[in-house]
């Protein structure tokens, strides 16, 4: 994906760099199977040679050999706990240094200054409403109701990242996007994340949603060259957000998600595919029928 910097707004850190992903919690796990592993065999072979010079065990041969049993359960399942314990807090800790380093060097109060001070920065009340539903309907559906972060969109992302041993899934929300904007890069990495909610929180403790959703369609990247819904506007169709056709903002919608590809220089095919997602969307949302799909996808833009 191209990165560029959009007008000095976004901070880097020059004090810390750490890089921890999900190897970390693939080497716990690792530790964990050879724990269980080395227990099952130890006790299996232990069991055997009881069976041989007991072949019929007492009663209290049979009970000082379970409570042996439970006793190794638990220090496996405390050594468990613990390398979790610290994988954890390890990455809570490194995503707070990086996150308290960051805000130390660039107050949020002074970013978002600098946002609101370029001359292409426009007012939500500028924009085409078909490209603000056509944005929250495949971005983030549900926010004017969560607090910043959807926690069963994480706990879903954490899960299939494990699974795959890769970052294959984000889960993120406007507002943990325009803080990665802002602020982080685009490195996916635990710690990134971890940072990510300490600045979410102070987005959405200090601006209501619409400043947040105003700030955010003025950052994002839309390919070309262009950053916000004003350059993009402009540069790809020669008009005002406001003067959109609803084929052109929603066309435009899909585009943040993966401008490198959909940009339209080069990637109509892929934005007109990327676009019928967006319509999708817009029709589970119930703010298109079936049949507005089809006419906005084939409209000429």
């Amino acid at each position: 994906e191209i990165q560029k910097v959009n007008h000095n707004v976004r901070v880097k850190s020059t004090k810390i760099e750490v890089e921890i992903d999900v190897r970390l919690i693939s080497t716990c796990f690792t530790l964990m199977w050879k724990l269980l592993l080395h227990f099952t065999i130890n006790n299996k072979n232990r069991y055997s040679h009881n069976l041989t010079v007991y072949f019929y065990p007492s009663s209290d041969i049979i009970d000082r050999e379970e409570d042996g049993n439970v006793k190794k359960w638990k220090h496996i399942l405390s050594a468990i706990l613990l390398i979790l314990s610290v994988a954890i807090g390890s990455i809570f800790i490194i995503g707070f240094i990086r996150y308290e380093t960051l805000i130390s060097e660039k107050p949020l109060d002074e970013v978002i200054a600098e946002i609101r001070s370029d001359p292409n920065y426009i007012s939500l009340d500028d924009v085409n409403d078909d490209f603000i539903n056509a944005l929250l309907a495949v971005e983030d559906p549900t926010f004017y109701e969560h607090g910043g972060i959807v926690l069963s969109n994480i706990i879903e992302a954490v899960a299939t990242n494990l699974r795959e041993q890769d970052f294959v899934m984000g889960g993120s929300t406007i507002t943990q996007q325009l803080s990665k904007n802002i602020y982080l890069d685009s490195k996916k990495t635990f710690q990134r994340k971890i940072a990510e909610l300490f600045f979410v929180h102070d987005l959405e403790s200090t601006y209501s949603k619409d400043e947040i959703l105003e700030f955010y369609i003025n950052v994002i990247y839309f390919g070309d060259g262009y950053y916000g819904i004003n350059e993009a506007a402009n540069g790809y169709f020669h008009k005002a957000p406001k003067n959109l056709t609803i084929a052109q903002a929603t066309l435009l919608a899909g585009l943040p998600q993966a401008p490198a590809i959909y940009q339209l220089s080069d990637g109509m095919i892929f934005a007109k595919k990327r676009q019928q997602v967006v319509l999708e969307a817009m029709k589970e949302q119930k703010l298109i029928t079936e049949q507005q799909l089809y006419e906005i996808y084939n409209q000429p833009v």
